[in-house]
């Protein structure tokens, strides 16, 4: 339930963030004994603040709870994001290009609970070992 959550949560911000006419791309993969889920968007609105700092709650890059498109959120997406991650012994990566590429990348290692859960439900597959 909380891998859709996570899911769920860097979709909408990828749709809420690109720019029209704008490209989402998400890809999965297993790695190193680790699953990754990224996502990429581009181009996007915009951001004002030092991206890791999109992982703090409330906060949502130039716009502030009070201004800006009401429409963009609550700025609480991507710090659960972070936490689901960070609960299944994970961690999450934002790089940014300025004005043109957004990726968020999650990994989750093998072993944990939520990815174990994942494989079961046929959300992700890990390689048979050598």
């Amino acid at each position: 339930m909380l891998l859709t959550q996570l899911t769920s949560n860097l979709i909408d911000n990828a749709l809420k963030y690109t720019l029209p006419g704008g490209e989402i791309t998400i890809e999965s993969h297993t790695r190193d004994a680790s699953a990754f889920l990224t996502v990429t968007n581009s181009p996007v609105r915009e951001i004002a603040s030092p991206p890791k700092q999109l992982f703090e709650p409330f906060h949502r890059g130039a716009y502030t709870r009070t201004e800006g498109d009401p429409s963009a959120g609550t700025g609480l997406g991507l710090a659960i994001v972070k936490a689901i991650a960070i609960q299944h012994g994970g961690h999450a990566r934002i790089d940014y290009t300025e004005g043109d590429i957004f990726t968020v990348t999650v990994t989750i290692p093998e072993g944990s609970e939520a990815l174990e859960n994942a494989e079961e439900a046929g959300i992700v597959s890990t390689p048979a070992s050598p």
